[in-house]
């Protein structure tokens, strides 16, 4: 009979947000630049409309905050969404 081996460290399963439904929060007004999550994020990818964006390019990522560059800032009726792996 075979065993499965035990994991020894725990798995930690990604988190999503989006400023569709409300869980990323921020204003979608064309000046705002920085939305957060409310969670702490080790890792986090980010995409506009359906696109992936580019880490240090389109935007950062601090603790629980997505901030976009002067730029880049999203505008009215784009869509933010964020999938990312809480902190511990």
């Amino acid at each position: 009979m075979r065993t499965l081996p035990t994991l020894t460290t725990p798995m930690t399963l990604p988190q999503y947000f989006s400023t569709a439904d409300g869980s990323l929060q921020g204003a979608l007004d064309g000046v705002n630049t920085v939305f957060t999550t409310g969670v702490v994020l080790k890792q986090a990818m980010v995409h506009r409309n359906g696109l992936g964006l580019t880490y240090g390019v389109d935007y950062g990522a601090v603790g629980a905050f997505i901030v976009f560059p002067p730029d880049g800032v999203p505008q009215p009726g784009d869509t933010i969404e964020v999938e990312g792996f809480p902190g511990w």
